[in-house]
């Protein structure tokens, strides 16, 4: 972990095994607070017992907002493939010689945005990006009037990417209703100064498709990977 200064702001930088570290806290302790307990009543530790809470945990994880966050957070690193760094814009309040981070909740805390997350690039260029997720249907309109009132009316004067989680309600996307985005956005009012504009979404735990669809137009597949959490 360490800090710099972006913009006049201070900013904390992370490696991606230094975040899912934080993420993997929570399920750490749990681990510890049964195999000391077990030791405490003089019982044998089952491999059963903490693979369950594992599984548990994945599935908490799994359905919670914070989960489809660091998703896109990950596929950005891995899509921006010089990327070195995920990087947070920090409070004023906080000061880097007395506050700490040592936890996702002290991390939540402490960072200020917008944009959600910053990733650094080995030529040490930081790329901002905002996150969205979208929930509704799957329709070309639906996402559409999606994009602009999330990202047009609120960011039409600033530089910010966005990526945008989709979770749809009812059949997934086609090629043919994201190449009719790319095309209606770029005939879009108020775009200028918009940065990329991304979406991703989960292929039947496959693959993750991450589509560019501002300014250029591309889409390729990123393999499905479940981490494994504990080695048991």
């Amino acid at each position: 972990m360490k800090f710099a200064k972006l913009n006049t702001r201070l900013i904390v930088c992370f490696k991606k095994e230094e975040i899912i570290n934080l993420l993997l806290i929570p399920l750490e302790t749990q681990l510890f607070k049964k195999i000391l307990n077990s030791h405490l009543k003089g019982e044998v530790i089952k491999q059963k017992d903490l693979k369950d809470i594992a599984t548990e945990h994945g599935k908490k994880s799994a359905k919670s907002k914070q989960n489809e966050i660091w998703v896109a957070i990950f596929s950005l690193c891995q899509n921006i493939e010089d990327s070195t760094d995920i990087c947070f814009y920090l409070k004023d309040k906080f000061n880097y010689k007395y506050d700490e981070i040592n936890s996702f909740e002290d991390l939540e805390k402490s960072k200020d945005d917008p944009p959600d997350v910053i990733i650094k690039r080995i030529n040490g260029e930081y790329v901002e990006f905002e996150l969205k997720i979208y929930d509704g249907e799957a329709k070309e309109e639906k996402l559409f009037d999606f994009i602009d009132e999330k990202i047009f009316r609120h960011y039409s004067d600033v530089g910010y990417n966005f990526c945008i989680t989709l979770k749809p309600k009812s059949k997934m996307l086609s090629l043919d209703t994201f190449e009719k985005l790319h095309e209606k956005i770029k005939k879009t009012k108020n775009r200028e100064k918009i940065g990329k504009i991304c979406l991703i979404f989960n292929e039947n735990n496959q693959f993750y498709i991450f589509v560019h669809l501002y300014p250029e137009f591309s889409i390729y597949k990123i393999p499905f990977e479940t981490p494994r959490l504990i080695n048991i």
